[in-house]
């Protein structure tokens, strides 16, 4: 009876390890993949049956194609513009307390208010009847530099936070050695928020890549990215296009998150 009771009660603790995990997997399969499958599915069957149709007519579509181009232009461009200013910014004041705290405030002011309200704001400021009338910001470029502003909290936050655990010995001995000022950003410092920096760039580049908000509000209905083209289908009951669209975003998301991993590992690796 004993070893009976002793084994059930492994068999218990065994089947308890396994419970929670496979409750962990389960629900994002079922609230995240599901959904994105589903939408994926949907987007390639037409009168029931199998078709590629709606994705010929993606490709063959000035309008999807411009938007496509549009996404991916925005999304690199702000990346590109954003990781030197936010390197300079974090590299400055990472060591100055005073200074990182006032960073902090500021850069973190964009996310306490919706990308509408921002836009807003952007218009009063520069736009054609603002108090700075510089911008054209109902067009491409001022999409792009709303884009750089609004974002750069997104980047700059947690890049600060590399930057503060790097480990202060290794710059002390770094400059015991000789190694000052661009040589040691070069050889020292770089290398060490390298991955970080790299993390930081794919994530922003993501949510740029995806954003609505900015386009809806500066866009003025003619200049579209992949999800303003998106929605405008599916508020105008185009939903086989709908879904279309939001499969290309997926899985244009999906391919540029696994073409970075491998870069990523090494990067780690080499640190």
């Amino acid at each position: 009876m004993a070893r009976g009771s002793a084994a059930h009660r492994w068999m218990t603790m065994e089947l308890k390890g396994y419970i929670l995990p496979a409750l962990v997997f389960s629900v994002p399969i079922l609230f995240f993949l599901t959904p994105l499958l589903l939408v994926i599915n949907d987007s390639l069957i037409i009168d029931g049956g199998f078709s590629i149709d709606n994705y010929i007519h993606f490709f063959f579509s000035k309008t999807c194609l411009t938007s496509l181009r549009n996404s991916a232009v925005v999304a690199t461009t702000t990346v590109f513009l954003i990781a030197p200013v936010s390197l300079f910014i974090s590299l400055v004041s990472y060591k100055n307390e005073r200074f990182k705290n006032i960073v902090r405030i500021l850069s973190s002011m964009p996310l306490v208010f919706s990308a509408y309200a921002f836009c807003l704001a952007l218009v009063y400021i520069y736009g054609t009847a603002g108090f700075l009338p510089t911008l054209p910001l109902c067009s491409f470029q001022g999409i792009l530099f709303a884009n750089l502003i609004f974002f750069l909290p997104y980047f700059l936050i947690p890049l600060l936070s590399y930057f503060e655990e790097l480990d202060p010995h290794i710059d002390e001995a770094a400059e015991s050695l000789g190694s000052y000022g661009f040589h040691k950003f070069r050889t020292v410092t770089f290398p060490q928020i390298a991955h970080g920096l790299l993390s930081v760039a794919l994530v922003t580049f993501l949510l740029v890549f995806n954003q609505i908000s900015i386009f809806l509000a500066l866009g003025a209905g003619s200049i579209y990215n992949l999800s303003l083209l998106m929605w405008t289908q599916y508020s105008g009951f185009q939903f086989r296009m709908a879904t279309t669209i939001a499969s290309v975003c997926i899985l244009s998301t999906l391919s540029i998150s696994i073409f970075f991993q491998p870069i990523l590992k090494r990067v780690r690796y080499e640190r």
